[in-house]
């Protein structure tokens, strides 16, 4: 009994816009259900035989679904929301099956079924699934206006998984998001003393007033509408005697509170002159504690110098006594030098001898060692080309031995022994110098060896022929064959012959299904056009109320903080008359024991006099 939403966001819209919705609910249903007065004077249109449904709902279908239902994090994404759903309405406990994420990921058939009827019964609790459940679908979603059936065909809902879910996934994803903007008209049927805790903070009490009133004649004009009523003026009258009377309260409000505004600027501004001489007593005081703040941060900063300079004379005066020390230990060590020089007899001339004789022997080896670097050079370059070549012959004999196994296996009397050549670790120390019949191991390649090579080689000139014969033989098999295979062509073209007359049938039969569904079309663009223009008219009555709405609004706001104070106010001098008055009353509580007392005493004194006399 709800209007779909008509954009497909990843969320319930935040947006308080239900009345909208109901009135395009009103207005999408007066078209498929009959002749009916629109709510807000709307034209009337060709009433049908029947109801399609209980419920209106959304625009008409669309060709192409814009959501991203093959991207893996967008399903990721709707699938935790319909499991957070089902979880949270109690999916389990109503229709007794188990549920899991990957009912949602990798479902049967028994898992979409459960969960379809969940949703939709949600939506529409007294429908029964009575009939297969392509069927049902289809009827369902048709019913509806799901904007993507043209996504989805009868043969799909036999077999939802596979390639074929995530346009299944959608379609739940959709069920879901107008079961809860179900749930958020629900919420919006409340009345003034039934504001619920979450709308009553920060939310605008004139809005909900009014949002009241109109949800209440939506509702009972809709139900009047369900009901085959179509006279609507009892309710648009009440309706607007209650709107009426709200705006008289509110033009008596907002006249008292002008009043009270009065009084309260003129006190206000005697109060921003006195709070003036404040406020700059209070800067000025700033200013000098700034100062003083200022002041104490210099005089720390120029003590902290004081005692960094004193360590750092310390230090310089450390190592002064320190370099002097070191100088008087060079002195001392340069005279013990010169004493061993002169008990050794040695002059001048002899340590300068001695020098040149030991730069000439450190020239010498270096000559030695740079010939020593030249001549491994050449033995490394000398290694590196006998290595290349002995790699070059394995991998030549690797060859051969490989094409002498492959000959052998083809035949069992080939012995692969005598062919091969066997030569390992030629560059060991133990085989240096060797002859080359030492090197292969006594096996002779100009004789034994080549001759068992023409052996072989004749042995399989007369294998070449033999295969020869047999490809002959073959052939012949092979040309009866394709006589055979001529003969089914034939009947093959027999049978496209007949293939053709099918299709020339089917071509005049889909011609007709053409011509019968462009008329359907003409009809549906035909019904759009209708649906449009009476969207545009109740858009445009629903903007004048919003700016009524609005201004009404603003006036409340301005108002509404004045009216808090003020009882605020009222409250204090209530508070004080309360005492007041239960302080006279105990006063004069208090009197009238006294006076008692004393007339008690005044009586008893009477009697004492009467029984003297």
């Amino acid at each position: 009994m709800i209007g779909a939403p008509r954009t497909n966001s990843m969320g319930p819209s935040v947006n308080r816009n239900s009345s909208t919705g109901i009135s395009e609910m009103v207005q999408q249903s007066a078209i498929r259900n009959g002749r009916r007065k629109s709510l807000a004077g709307l034209n009337s249109v060709s009433r049908p035989t029947h109801r399609a449904s209980s419920f209106g709902l959304g625009s008409l279908s669309q060709s192409k679904d814009p959501r991203p239902l093959r991207d893996k994090n967008f399903q990721a994404s709707i699938q935790q929301e319909i499991f957070d759903f089902l979880v949270t309405h109690n999916f389990e406990t109503e229709m007794r099956h188990p549920l899991g994420i990957k009912a949602l990921k990798n479902p049967t058939q028994k898992d979409f079924v459960v969960i379809f009827q969940f949703l939709y019964k949600k939506v529409d609790p007294g429908y029964r699934f009575t009939k297969s459940i392509e069927h049902e679908v289809y009827y369902v979603l048709k019913n509806i206006k799901y904007p993507y059936l043209d996504s989805v065909n009868k043969s799909q809902i036999s077999a939802v998984g596979g390639q074929n879910w995530p346009v299944f996934l959608g379609m739940l994803y959709w069920l879901v998001q107008l079961n809860l903007k179900v749930e958020e008209i629900s919420v919006m049927d409340f009345t003034e003393d039934e504001i619920p805790e979450e709308l009553d903070d920060g939310t605008d009490q004139n809005e909900l007033e009014l949002e009241r009133i109109f949800i209440n004649y939506i509702i009972k004009s809709y139900n009047a509408f369900l009901n085959n009523i179509d006279d609507y003026t009892e309710f648009y009258n009440e309706m607007r005697s209650e709107y009426d009377k709200y705006t008289e309260d509110i033009v008596k409000q907002t006249q008292r509170l002008l009043n009270e505004n009065v009084k309260l600027r003129d006190t206000h501004h005697k109060l921003v002159a006195e709070s003036e001489s404040l406020v700059a007593v209070e800067k000025k005081s700033e200013a000098l504690e700034s100062d003083l703040f200022k002041f104490k941060a210099y005089i720390e900063s120029m003590e902290n110098r004081k005692l960094k300079w004193n360590n750092v004379l310390e230090q310089i005066k450390q190592e002064m006594q320190n370099s002097e020390a070191e100088l008087v230990r060079t002195e001392e060590e340069k005279r013990q030098i010169q004493k061993q020089i002169s008990a050794q007899g040695l002059t001048p001339k002899d340590i300068d001898r001695m020098n040149n004789e030991r730069d000439r022997v450190s020239k010498s080896i270096d000559a030695v060692n740079l010939r020593l670097n030249e001549i491994s050079k050449i033995v490394h370059s000398k290694e590196l080309e006998a290595q290349q070549a002995y790699e070059e012959l394995s991998n030549t004999l690797k060859e051969y031995n490989f094409s002498v196994y492959t000959i052998a296996s083809t035949s069992p009397d080939i012995d692969a022994s005598k062919y091969v050549v066997k030569l390992d670790n030629l560059l060991s120390e133990e085989r240096l110098g060797l002859r080359p019949d030492a090197l292969l191991e006594g096996q002779d390649i100009k004789t034994d060896i080549r001759l068992n090579l023409q052996k072989l080689k004749n042995d399989i000139n007369v294998r070449i022929h033999k295969a020869q014969d047999e490809a002959i033989s073959l052939q012949e098999e092979l040309d009866s064959i394709g006589e055979t295979i001529n003969e089914k062509s034939e009947q093959v073209e027999s049978l496209e012959a007949k293939l053709s007359a099918g299709k020339l049938d089917y071509e005049v039969l889909y011609e007709t299904m053409t011509k019968d569904a462009n008329f359907y079309h003409t009809e549906i663009e035909r019904f759009q056009s209708e649906l449009k223009q009476i969207q545009s008219s109740s858009k445009q009555n629903m903007l004048l109320l919003d700016q009524q709405t609005k201004t009404i609004d603003m006036e409340y706001q301005k108002l509404a903080n004045n009216v808090e104070q003020e009882r605020e106010i009222l409250h204090s001098k209530a508070q004080k008359m309360m005492d007041t008055v239960i302080t006279f009353k105990l006063n004069i509580q208090g009197s009238l024991e006294d006076l008692e007392n004393m007339v008690i005493d005044e009586l008893e004194k009477q009697r004492e006099e009467e029984v003297v006399q």
